[in-house]
């Protein structure tokens, strides 16, 4: 959010009080705090360094906490597993994006190889595919 929000300020002529909420904007969302923009960031292995980097905390949940229903209840618009996915054993993988269909309207993937293969029966339909830099980069829609 915070690269197309400093993306979007620069491309279009602004006045300085516009330029100066983009960039005020742009740098709360990194920080979790954008009066629109709610971030739950999850990683069992990574939460610290994380909630350091960002100054707002993370959930310890796995994957398989999520394929449990750690999430039953809430919704989000977006959630983004940048190289996370293709290390799942792919015995949990149907029931992960399935839990994650659920609560969750997009799923956006970065892996640096061709899987994880997400199929229509998981929950998930595939929006758009591309590979950047070697980065393949998948939008799905629940």
């Amino acid at each position: 959010a915070a690269p197309a929000a400093a993306a979007a300020g620069a491309a279009a002529p602004r006045s300085s009080k516009a330029t100066s909420d983009a960039d005020a904007n742009a740098e709360s969302a990194t920080q979790g705090t954008h009066p629109r923009l709610s971030v739950t960031a999850s990683d069992p292995y990574t939460h610290e360094a994380y909630g350091k980097w960002v100054g707002v905390a993370a959930d310890q949940h796995s994957f398989q906490d999520i394929a449990d229903g750690c999430y039953d209840g809430k919704s989000f618009h977006l959630c983004i597993c940048s190289y996370a996915l293709h290390v799942l054993d792919d015995s949990h993988l149907f029931s992960t994006l399935l839990a994650l269909s659920l609560f969750t309207r997009h799923l956006l993937v970065l892996s640096p190889h061709k899987k994880p293969q997400i199929l229509p029966h998981m929950g998930w339909d595939l929006v758009e595919a591309r590979v950047v830099d070697r980065v393949h980069v998948w939008l799905y829609c629940s």
